[in-house]
């Protein structure tokens, strides 16, 4: 699925970007999961798609700052 600029990014992960083929060539970029996909400043053919979903360290179970804690034996949960 394609991603256009100003859509919500609906997993954190690796994003392949493709703009105009006259600007730019196909490139990498990661994405944080809720902020929304960026314009490009050089064209307006900007898309996006997803290569490889990845949990942001903030949402990781093992590192969540919110106050919880994990006892022993638990594992990771996506």
């Amino acid at each position: 699925m394609l991603y256009a600029p100003g859509e919500k990014v609906p997993h954190a992960g690796i994003y392949a970007v493709t703009h105009d083929p006259r600007h730019a060539r196909e490139h990498e970029v990661t994405c944080i999961k809720g902020r929304k996909f960026p314009p490009c400043r050089n064209c307006k053919g900007a898309r996006f798609k997803l290569k490889k979903a990845a949990i942001h360290l903030e949402d990781h179970l093992y590192f969540k700052t919110d106050g919880t804690k994990m006892g022993i034996g638990e594992s990771a949960k996506k």
